[in-house]
């Protein structure tokens, strides 16, 4: 699994899927974002940018981890009328 360095109060858990040998580390985005702030006074823009550039868009191999955007089910229902 890959630690991300500056993020462990940001892990959620570990998490497995179909296909692949190596389960991952899941984190929370929102607090990714917000230690990002903390840590480097930066603003929530700033965060942001960097996570989606540095952080988001990176490959790590097989054990790159997973990001979690929290959602209420009425938010999922909205985006195309169906909970799958």
């Amino acid at each position: 699994m890959k630690l991300l360095d500056g993020f462990n109060d940001a892990i959620l858990g570990v998490g497995e899927k179909a296909g692949e040998e190596n389960p991952f580390l899941i984190y929370d985005y929102g607090k990714c974002v917000e230690i990002l702030m903390k840590d480097n006074n930066w603003s929530e823009e700033d965060a942001v940018d960097w996570m989606g550039y540095n952080v988001i868009c990176a490959y790590f191999g097989k054990d790159t981890p997973v990001f979690l955007y929290p959602a209420e089910i009425n938010v999922l229902e909205d985006l195309d009328g169906e909970i799958h």
